[in-house]
């Protein structure tokens, strides 16, 4: 059996040159204090002291160090054209990069940080307060496509009590522009609400983002709200004519023309007690809306069994209470659910469609009044659109007379999206249409380049002073990209 050998050496006993290079020293300076010496009092103790480092010239050689270069700043925002276009163009390859350094300096890492807006709206109680209501449960094609309280559209005429909500925000427009009406597409339970919305914001276009039914899918993403061409339908106290309809296969788009009406069955009791207010709605351009049959009408039309509620009966017995509204509606066929379309040149045709469309009823009119867009959920291709349509009509307003009086920045395209999502949470869904924005307001900015002007120099509204720059994106400056 082994025993340990007493004769091993005592730790004072031990050599020195086995304590590491300070290790002694260390370990006095604690014993010193353990013991209330002062720090620098020597110790009485046997303790070895650590033997001092020898001068080594070579160790402490000092390694030449590169010039400090001046860190990096941001470069001043353009005030033309051309240099708007380069400095997109710079901004574009940046984020076509993949990040060294920071995940934000990329398509997917900026759109990732103003995902947080949503995040934020969705933890408020107050946000949604009338979309969640249980008896507005139906009146939301989906669920989790809500519409924010404080910018949401109400409907106007209503009985005493009644309920005016629609899965509907008003968007700001830039400057003279008169904003958008963003929503989903109709629901056959909120069919007649559109219609009425549409009547009431006096708007003369409907764009249609979507298909009725996508290609390989089986959901419904709208259901056909508008009557035929040469029919009516009838929805609540609201009648659409379907006038005329054309197809443009080259731009993918469908246009369709209707008059929409309030009217009223005359043989009701409260017939005597509508009041014919002023609007703002021009005369009809064509009679016949009142002289073709109906297709089609909802059941609280005809409620009283007193009545002959025939088709033929029932319009004998209508009677309009206010101006017809002519309309028109176009449906943009490209643009497939949660994608985007194949080139923006189809989409920058459809933005000076809607442009002129806006300025024809201005000019009839003297009526500023929005569009109205939608989707299927009305807020991914919705979001989109707008955003680039604003975008441009920015840059047109800034560079068309040459020089921009301010310089204009492309990180608003970035700020714009937050202020969407801010008036309708959720607008511009995927990274990739947060990329596609981009691409279609530089194809817009070469295009004017090469000639084509983005839209008329007709204003929509009669104040000179209405772009009081109160509607442009507030720019948050940010440390200079170091990823190069």
């Amino acid at each position: 059996m082994r025993t340990r050998d007493s004769s091993r050496a005592s730790p004072s006993q031990r050599p020195t040159s086995r304590i590491p290079f300070g290790v002694g020293a260390r370990f006095d300076r604690l014993r010193r204090r353990a013991r209330g010496a002062p720090p620098n009092q020597a110790s009485s103790s046997s303790t070895p002291r650590s033997v001092p480092i020898p001068h080594l010239p070579h160790l402490h050689r000092q390694t030449p160090q590169p010039a400090s270069s001046p860190p990096k700043s941001n470069p001043p925002a353009p005030t033309n054209r051309d240099a708007y276009i380069a400095a997109l163009e710079a901004r574009m390859r940046q984020m076509e990069k993949v990040p060294t350094s920071s995940f934000y300096h990329s398509y997917a890492g900026e759109f990732d940080t103003l995902l947080t807006v949503d995040r934020r709206a969705v933890r408020s109680l107050s946000e949604f307060e009338t979309s969640t209501r249980v008896e507005n449960a139906y009146r939301n094609r989906y669920a989790n496509i809500l519409s924010n309280e404080r910018t949401r559209v109400k409907l106007q005429e209503i009985a005493p009590g009644g309920n005016d909500y629609i899965n509907a925000n008003f968007v700001t427009g830039h400057c003279r522009h008169p904003g958008y009406i963003a929503t989903q597409a109709p629901l056959p339970e909120t069919t007649p609400h559109f219609w009425q919305m549409v009547y009431e914001s006096v708007s003369p276009v409907i764009i249609m983002l979507t298909r009725e039914q996508e290609d390989f899918c089986e959901v419904v993403k709208s259901d056909q709200y508008w009557p035929p061409t040469g029919e009516n339908l009838l929805f609540h106290d609201y009648l659409v004519h379907g006038i005329d309809e054309k197809v443009d296969t080259q731009r993918g788009l469908i246009e369709r023309y209707f008059q929409v009406g309030r009217v009223v069955d005359k043989r009701k009791k409260h017939a005597r007690d509508l009041v014919h207010a002023d609007s703002l709605i021009p005369p009809a351009s064509d009679s016949s809306v009142w002289e073709t049959p109906a297709r089609g009408r909802t059941q609280t039309v005809c409620d009283d069994d007193q009545y002959d509620c025939s088709d033929e009966e029932l319009f004998r017995n209508l009677e309009l209470i206010g101006p017809v509204l002519d309309v028109v509606q176009l449906q943009y066929l490209d643009w497939p659910d949660q994608n985007v379309p194949a080139h923006p040149r189809t989409l920058l045709d459809l933005c000076q469609r809607v442009d002129e469309i806006l300025s024809a009823h201005y000019l009839k009119t003297t009526v500023s009044a929005p569009p109205i867009v939608h989707c299927s959920a009305g807020v991914g291709r919705t979001g989109t659109f707008i955003a680039i349509d604003r975008t441009l009509r920015r840059l047109w307003d800034a560079f068309s007379q040459g020089i921009s009086p301010e310089p204009v920045p492309v990180e608003e395209i970035r700020e714009l999206v937050r202020q969407l999502k801010n008036e309708r949470s959720k607008m511009v869904q995927t990274a990739e249409q947060y990329r596609f924005i981009f691409e279609a307001v530089l194809a817009g900015m070469r295009s004017w380049c090469q000639g084509k002007a983005l839209f008329g120099s007709q204003p929509y509204s009669r104040d000179p002073n209405s772009c009081n720059g109160n509607n442009i994106p507030t720019v948050k400056q940010r440390p200079a990209n170091q990823d190069g």
